[in-house]
């Protein structure tokens, strides 16, 4: 089974995906954050094996995103 979290500032979506991810037998949603600096404290004690980050904010850079969710993760193994 794959666990995965949900990153987005968007409820709606974030809910949304959650329910979508539920449906499937392969997926575990285990966690959601609103923000980034969030799912980096969460991430790095998790056993996550995908985030699903929305990178839509023009603030964010989504390659440093994913190198600092990678590093954060990194670290709990």
């Amino acid at each position: 089974m794959r666990r995965v979290m949900v990153v987005t500032r968007r409820a709606l979506l974030r809910e949304g995906l959650k329910e979508l991810l539920r449906g499937k037998d392969e997926i575990q949603v285990v966690d959601q954050a609103e923000r980034v600096e969030e799912a980096l404290e969460q991430v790095g004690r998790l056993e996550v094996d995908a985030v699903l980050v929305d990178c839509t904010d023009p603030k964010l850079d989504s390659v440093e995103v994913a190198a600092r969710l990678l590093k954060a993760g990194s670290r709990s193994g």
